[in-house]
């Protein structure tokens, strides 16, 4: 008969100590499966929508209609179908290029 030994700290069968390295008898309704399967890994879900690729920060920004109308019209006559985040970026550049020339 197993009991547990609390002062001992140790599992005892029919009066003997088991040891750490220890195997049960194969008739013990203690007995344990040596031989039992990994758990499969589960790679937890990607939450949200996939990434278009852009890897630039984004900077939003608020304007005015007459100044968007201006954009636009400025994209019009670039004439190779600028859209109007695409002006406003060749806009951007025009104007820090600019800038450092009067340095």
């Amino acid at each position: 008969m197993f009991t547990n030994s609390h002062d001992a700290g140790s599992l005892r069968l029919n009066g003997q100590s088991l040891g750490v390295g220890d195997s049960l008898p194969l008739g013990s309704p203690l007995r344990y499966n040596l031989i039992m399967a990994k758990s499969i890994v589960v790679e937890p879900k990607k939450r949200g929508r996939p990434s278009k690729g852009g890897r630039d920060p984004l900077v939003a920004a608020r304007f005015p209609p007459p100044l968007i109308e201006t954009i636009d019209g400025w994209a019009a006559k670039a004439g190779d179908g600028v859209s109007r985040s695409e002006a406003i970026r060749r806009l951007v550049e025009l104007g820090l290029k600019a800038k450092g020339e009067k340095r």
